[in-house]
This record gives C-alpha cells, structure tokens and sequence, in this order.
C-alpha cells in the first residue's frame, strides 16, 4: 500500500518555506507530540466490529442501490456464462454482448460471485489509460471482462472532434476481428485490418471499400463506449448514462485547481479490484511491510480511529510516525521520523483520495480499474500545492522510484490472497480494520457481493 511517503525527489522549494515541511509528514516542528499508542484486543464478532466503527462516528448509510437486472441472483449456468447475461436490464448490451460468449469458472459460488462484482462495476466510471497513451494508433484495453479500443482522433478529423478520444468494444462485427489491430484514417474512423472497414466513434459503418458508393445498413455497428479525458487519464463506463450508478470521481486538486502534478506509471495486478483497495487503505501493515521505505517498525499499535461515510466514500484520518524513505541513516543506524497525517477518502467503488501522503498539501490519487473480477490495473497520480512547492514541474523520476519501491511489496501480497475474491473469504476482523471493514460494508450495499 502507497503510503506515508516522505520525499527529497519531489518539487524545487518555494522560497521561504521551512526545508522541515518538505519532508512528508514532518511536523515535528510543529510540537505535535505522537500520543501514547494502544492496541484494541477485541474478539467481538463482524456485526459488533462493524457497530464499533459507527460508534466513533455516526455513519450515514448510502441510500439503497437497486440492482440492475443485468446482475443474476442465482448461480452461473453450466457453460459459465452469467444468468443474468443476454437478457438486458439497467447495465447495456455492451456487458451482455460480451459476457453472452460464455466462458469457465471454478466453481459455482465463484461464477456467480464474479458476475455480481462484473455487473456492479460496469455501471461505474474507471480509468482505461493514461491520457498520454492515446494517440492516432489504435489502443486495446479491457474493462470488467470486455475488450476495447481507444483511439485519439487526428487534427484533420471533421465536426470539431479532433483530438478527442472514441472508444467501442474490441471486435469489428463483420469477422470478429480485433479493431485495436487496424488503423484510424484522415477523418478519425479506426479501420479494421482484415476489410478496412470503417467505424466511427458512435460504433456506426461508414465505409466497406469492397462495395463502394452502397448504402451501409445500421445494423452494421460496432458497440460505442462512452469515454471521457480528465485528471490525466481516459475512463470509460460500460452502463448507459441514465442507468450508471454515480458520476465519475473528481479530483479537484488537478481538474479545477490545476495543481501540478505527475501521473504514475501503470501496472497489471493479478488480484481483486476491492483487494488492492483495501490494502492501500490497511494502516496496520505500514509497520510490517514497509519498513524499507516509510514503515516504522518500532511503532507497530494502532490508536482507535473513527470511520465516516457519505453517500459515494468512506472516510478516515490516520497520523502515523513515518520513516523519511530517501534520507541517509543517522549515526545510530536509524532515518529521520516525523509524523505523516494521513486523510483518506475511499470514492467507492475503486478510487482513493489520500492526503498528506506526499507531505503536506499534497494529493495521492489511487484508481484501480477492474479488468476482470479478479485483476486490476492500477493507476495513480500525486499533486502538489503551488503555493508550498511552486509551480515547477513536478521531478516524475523521483517520484516514481519511491513509489515503486512501494507498490512492490504491496503487488506481491495482494496477488497471493486466497480466495482472490474478497466475498468469498471467511476473515478475521479487528478494531484496527475499522476502515477496511466500512469499505467492505460498503461494496455490499452497493451489490458488489451480490
């Protein structure tokens, strides 16, 4: 999990701030002292853990989400296609169409989980790419088991859409062939590589070179998309716009604020969406795993914090006494500690908001998309406060080092969680969990376990 980082490699100095609040989460001099920490011993069972964490603060419970009809209730079929696939419902044809190929599951109880986690996230706003990924060649992606492809149109495209981003689902629908493997044209339609059929951002045939001047049907289609550019990144949601669960996260600091910032490099995790989530949200681990970087092994108790929710996050703040990752070891052997005041800010279903994590007035963005119901690919992107950091560009290098030195440790764990689907596991909750606990509930109540 990425968190509780100090930085040298991070931004050049404004003039006139102290050197100590450049360094992540030194508030040292501030004379905040770190307070006595205790460990909760609690055996109660989930229902009296999940009552703890309302107790330090009054949850609002997210209104009812009613599930679409797209999600099955019942377990997959033989063959492993989803229930519920093929027959319409809130989510759109673009999920049933693909899904109503089929496929294998484990088991039963996996099957149906996985269609249930599928059908919730499709109705959600994820990231697919890096805006800067994006260009005049064809892009495959995939998204909640369904393939994609991206492509930026070119500055001779016509009707004011040059240099916007198309999306349809990966398969031209004359010999399944991939679009991603073609080409886009002057006039910004991706060309399939077997016929040189062309699509335009809509999904619509608008030319088959082997009958010239004919009248294309409509039903020649590929499926359309929708897809918008923000914070960086291109995201993409499978639902129709009135049946799509929430908009799409904002992230303030960069698309209002236009706070400089540095967008990270991606990675394929081999784990559930909610797994990844849920680590980058533990505090309790920050001691164990990663006392390489910032993790503090002489502090390893966590004090009792409280949990809020909204109706679209889950919320709380944590102040940890990190360890600065790139400093050089004191004559003792050991690196600088300052406390790092962390503020978490889950946007569910897969999006994190994290303050101070960077050092104060900075912003840690984490976004996992699910590209199936057990694999993700992870974005992230930090930024920073121009009126502590200056309005330089941020030194990405230095930045991605650090973090990479964190994500690792974390890739590794979430990847070897059995079972990989976090409905599926009977665990052991403590006080200290309260957030991921809160987190889980959440997921539930928005039909994520089905």
């Amino acid at each position: 999990m990425a968190n509780g980082r100090w930085r040298s490699a991070r931004r050049r100095r404004r003039p006139g701030v102290s050197p100590g609040l450049l360094l992540g989460g030194n508030t040292g001099a501030t004379g905040l002292a770190y307070g006595p920490l205790v460990t909760i011993v609690d055996p109660a069972p989930l229902a009296d853990l999940l009552g703890y964490v309302g107790a330090a603060t009054p949850i609002t419970t997210a209104p009812p989400v009613s599930a679409p009809s797209a999600v099955p209730s019942e377990p997959a079929s033989p063959d492993g296609q989803p229930a519920g696939a093929g027959r319409g419902g809130a989510v759109n044809s673009v999920v049933n169409a693909v899904w109503a190929t089929g496929g294998s599951a484990a088991t039963d109880r996996d099957a149906a989980l996985d269609a249930a986690f599928l059908a919730a996230s499709a109705r959600y706003w994820h990231p697919v790419a890096r805006a800067a990924d994006v260009g005049a060649a064809p892009v495959r992606a995939e998204l909640c088991d369904v393939p994609l492809v991206l492509w930026r149109r070119p500055a001779s495209a016509p009707g004011g859409a040059a240099g916007t981003v198309a999306a349809l689902v990966d398969r031209c629908p004359h010999r399944s062939v991939p679009l991603s493997g073609g080409q886009v044209d002057a006039d910004g339609r991706v060309r399939c590589p077997y016929h040189s059929w062309a699509f335009d951002g809509a999904g619509a045939c608008v030319d088959i070179p082997q009958q010239p001047g004919q009248k294309i049907p409509d039903l020649i289609a590929a499926r359309p998309v929708r897809v918008a550019e923000a914070a960086g990144l291109v995201w993409a949601c499978l639902a129709d716009e009135a049946d799509e669960a929430r908009p799409r996260p904002r992230f303030g600091e960069i698309e209002d604020l236009a706070w400089p910032h540095y967008v990270g490099t991606v990675q394929n995790w081999n784990g559930q969406a909610a797994r990844q989530v849920e680590n980058f949200c533990d505090i309790g681990h920050f001691s164990v795993l990663h006392t390489d970087t910032f993790g503090n092994d002489e502090v390893l108790a966590v004090d009792p914090y409280p949990v809020r929710r909204t109706e679209w996050t889950v919320e709380a703040d944590y102040r940890y006494p990190s360890v600065n990752p790139v400093a050089e070891p004191g004559p003792d052997g050991r690196r600088p500690v300052g406390e790092t005041a962390f503020q978490y800010r889950i946007e569910l279903p897969f999006a994190v908001w994290l303050g101070g994590a960077t050092g104060p007035s900075t912003v840690l963005f984490s976004v996992c998309a699910p590209t199936s119901a057990t694999t993700l690919r992870l974005y992230w992107m930090a930024a920073f406060d121009p009126a502590v950091y200056g309005d330089g560009p941020v030194d990405g290098v230095g930045l991605q080092a650090v973090e990479d030195r964190i994500w690792a440790p974390d890739k590794v764990i979430v990847e070897s969680q059995r079972p990989a689907r976090v409905f599926a596991a009977d665990e052991i909750h403590r006080a200290f969990d309260a957030l991921g606990v809160a987190y889980r509930k959440a997921l539930r109540e928005l039909g994520f376990a089905g």
